[in-house]
């Protein structure tokens, strides 16, 4: 696939991003990131800012998504607020995002969303958070919460720091309580 398959895919409104250094079996890397950008239909859908690290033949971050049921964000690689109410099916925003032809890249996802609070319909049931039909926030199904969140990732395959692959992530989040960052290193 190296002679055909670019190094980077990027589906900008779905937030998928995958930046993977080379073809070549267990001393390649490949990152993946979800913004979660479109409303999911199904199930496993990864949440939006989480991550998986692949790499050297071993996996470095990896989300529970092969669990056959609705997918949480404790299962995956994003922050959590496990004392603030949050909107674990909210989408992410792309807000850059930038690919290179030998595979590194950057993309910042605006999770304000996942961060606000849900309102109820009359009957006590969460709203629908988003028109079925091009994403667009339905305003009233958010509860202002006063908390904002930024997730920002990096990967960098040029060598320069001396090894196979950098990886960053950078959260701003602010307001809310505690924050618990969550890396699964396997499925359990």
């Amino acid at each position: 696939p190296k002679a055909t398959l670019p190094l980077t895919w990027e589906a900008r409104t779905y937030g998928y991003y995958g930046f993977r250094n080379s073809y070549d079996g267990d001393q390649s890397f490949l990152v993946q990131v979800y913004g979660r950008c479109h409303p999911p239909h199904g199930y496993s859908v990864p949440n939006a800012g989480n991550f998986v690290i692949w790499g050297l033949g071993h996996t470095w971050a990896r989300s529970m998504t092969s669990l056959r049921l609705h997918n949480q964000r404790a299962f995956a690689n994003v922050v959590l607020l496990p004392d603030d109410e949050t909107n674990e099916d909210a989408l992410g925003h792309v807000t850059y995002a930038e690919t290179r032809k030998d595979g590194s890249g950057a993309v910042t996802f605006d999770l304000g969303d996942v961060y606000a609070a849900a309102n109820t319909d009359r009957k006590g049931r969460p709203m629908r958070l988003y028109e079925k039909y091009g994403n667009v926030p339905i305003e009233p199904a958010f509860k202002k919460s006063g908390i904002t969140g930024l997730r920002a990732f990096a990967v960098d395959y040029s060598g320069k720091s001396g090894a196979p692959c950098v990886f960053v992530v950078v959260d701003k989040i602010s307001g809310g309580n505690q924050k618990l960052w969550m890396w699964r290193l396997k499925d359990q």
